[in-house]
């Protein structure tokens, strides 16, 4: 269980250090559990815009993610 609380921790944080653009778009999807068509629509943004932003901010946080544990 510390583990887990632990990598919890890691995420937020790496999280945090993202671009803002990836994230907003990660906190909306995993915070607001809002769909990719609903993020575009609050942000004003393309759909496929935030698929990518999305995208790269999971490997953005894949890397981190590997340097830490």
């Amino acid at each position: 269980m510390l583990e887990r609380s632990d990598l919890q921790r890691i995420l937020r944080e790496a999280i945090v250090r993202l671009p803002e653009r990836y994230r907003i778009v990660v906190s909306l999807r995993y915070g607001g559990g809002l769909s990719f068509g609903e993020i575009a629509s609050t942000l004003d943004l393309p759909e496929n815009t935030v698929k990518t932003h999305f995208q790269r901010a999971k490997l953005l946080l894949r890397r981190e993610l590997e340097l830490q544990v």
